[in-house]
């Protein structure tokens, strides 16, 4: 059975972040992790059982939040200066974490939706757990800027 790293693969994750944002998102396998100042998108299953997650560096979040509304990247840079997200861009990753079901469902093999998102830091013991062996990867926005997401299962 093939691994969670094996499974997602950064070319679906670049292809579905394209379509959703309407410009060019590069993903590239990366060996780091995200972590403090983080979001964390928690998966459930049909049953309402908590199988899976993304993990989205606080860069990556405003990266995206942005390219959404097609706000400039200088308000994007602002957030993570702050270090943390102002509430439209919460709102509007929500939104991208939401489509990004697709993902954790062909990782997982059966369907998930978005059940809640949380700071990293509030996630569930079992995912901070299991980071360890999660896919990570570096996502690269055109026009924005790049951050990092992990697929936890």
């Amino acid at each position: 059975m093939p691994t969670l790293a094996e499974t997602v693969k950064p070319e679906a994750i670049g292809q579905l972040l394209t379509a959703t944002l309407g410009r060019s998102v590069s993903v590239v396998r990366s060996r780091q992790t995200p972590g403090k100042g983080d979001l964390f998108g928690v998966y459930a299953n049909s049953e309402k059982m908590q199988k899976a997650g993304l993990l989205v560096s606080l860069s990556l979040a405003a990266h995206l939040a942005a390219a959404l509304q097609i706000f400039p990247p200088a308000r994007a840079n602002q957030n993570i200066t702050s270090g943390r997200l102002e509430e439209e861009f919460v709102e509007n990753v929500q939104e991208i974490l939401n489509i990004c079901s697709q993902v954790v469902t062909n990782a997982t093999g059966e369907r998930m939706t978005l059940a809640e998102v949380c700071p990293w830091d509030k996630a569930p013991q079992r995912f901070k757990d299991a980071l360890r062996s999660a896919a990570a990867f570096e996502v690269t926005i055109q026009g924005y800027g790049k951050g990092l997401l992990s697929v936890v299962a």
